[in-house]
């Protein structure tokens, strides 16, 4: 965590916060990200800085993204609601802030050529890792929590996304996986409760697709889970329960369509022309 200094007072304040934030989030990389925009802006405005006009000058700045502001809108829209409920500031500087516009998903999910390119070097963990994304559509923190335990009877048991755990059927290539792995306790070793931190799996492959000239993370492995599950035929809404997304309009995001599947969807079309006889003149 990127931490800056801040004044004595202040990093009483902070504890509170954070142990608030891991009460009720089980992402790590949220509450970091979290924790670092609060100390940031404690560090430059202290409490009395906390102000809509800073808000609004901080979001303004030219050279943002707009997901980048949508993000730190979002940072800014939990931590300054939490001190003004904790009473540390009498009025929510945020009030006077415009949520910024959303920009939508657009789905990345990598080339056959790049899939095959990627599981024709990867070997190890990290392969287990791959696979886990591309076959059961599992997000880098699903990867790094999972035991034993949860590969059972055809079924893959997912601790996932905002505490939400949900079964899944597994597949048969996991099931095999499950065989040379530990039956009980973590897959992957490490120290973030007995299991590798998620930031390591997404920091380690993503090394992997810059190197073998790639971008992204391991998150597009999703968004190939996702499209692969798509262009099969699969019913919309059966896609939607296996990527575990309660809105319809999220998996459509991690569902690409390219040119041809399009020219293809039109050709399907029947004419509406009048066959024209040989005779007709």
């Amino acid at each position: 965590m990127n931490k800056k200094p801040v004044a004595p007072e202040h990093a009483p304040i902070l504890d509170q916060y954070e142990l608030w934030l891991r009460s009720w989030s089980d992402s790590e990389r949220t509450v970091e990200a979290r924790m670092v925009m609060a100390r940031a802006r404690l560090h430059e405005w202290g409490l009395d800085g906390l102000t809509g006009a800073n808000v609004i000058a901080f979001l303004a700045r030219p050279g943002l993204s707009r997901w980048t502001r949508s993000t730190y809108h979002a940072h800014l829209t939990c931590f300054l609601g939490w001190m003004t409920a904790s009473g540390f500031i009498e009025a929510n500087p945020m009030d006077s802030a415009r949520s910024p516009k959303r920009p939508k998903s657009i789905p990345r999910p990598l080339s056959e050529p790049e899939v095959e390119r990627v599981l024709s070097v990867v070997q190890g963990r990290v392969r287990d890792w791959i696979m886990l994304a591309l076959l059961q559509g599992l997000r880098a923190s699903e990867i790094a929590k999972i035991r034993g335990e949860d590969v059972t009877g055809g079924d893959l048991y997912v601790d996932g996304k905002g505490g939400k755990q949900v079964v899944l059927p597994a597949h048969p290539d996991i099931q095999f996986m499950a065989t040379r792995m530990p039956a009980y306790g973590p897959w992957f070793p490490g120290p973030d409760d007995g299991h590798v931190r998620s930031q390591q799996v997404s920091l380690i492959v993503g090394r992997l697709f810059h190197s073998l000239g790639i971008t992204g993370s391991i998150h597009r492995c999703r968004h190939v889970y996702g499209t692969r599950l798509q262009r099969s035929g699969m019913n919309i809404r059966t896609v939607q329960k296996l990527m575990r997304h309660e809105n319809l309009d999220t998996t459509a995001a991690y569902s690409a369509v390219d040119e041809d599947e399009l020219r293809a969807g039109i050709l399907m079309l029947p004419s509406l022309m009048e066959p024209t006889s040989p005779d007709a003149a």
